[in-house]
């Protein structure tokens, strides 16, 4: 017999020891997140005084209709407007 072989029993009592282990990591990283979340995105939200400040320069000119997932492209041409390409054409 070599170093390497190891008996059925010895390799199950082995896979039961890896996966308590395992567990016992998962609980630890739980618990050491639970410990560092002081907030939550929600109340972060909720104190945040003042909305975001809207572009000013980007407006609505065309709505594109009919075209929901299927514009594959968006470019901006020379004189600053965007140009949509869809599978259904241009």
């Amino acid at each position: 017999m070599s170093s390497n072989d190891v008996s059925p029993e010895a390799m199950q009592s082995r896979i039961q020891q890896a996966r308590r282990e395992a567990e016992s990591l998962k609980d630890r990283i739980k618990r050491k997140k639970d410990d560092l979340a002081d907030a939550t995105l929600m109340n972060l939200a909720r104190a945040q005084q003042e909305a975001l400040p809207k572009n000013q320069m980007m407006k609505t000119r065309k709505t594109l209709k009919g075209h929901l997932a299927k514009i594959y492209a968006m470019h901006w041409s020379t004189d600053r407007k965007a140009f949509g390409i869809g599978v259904t054409g241009w």
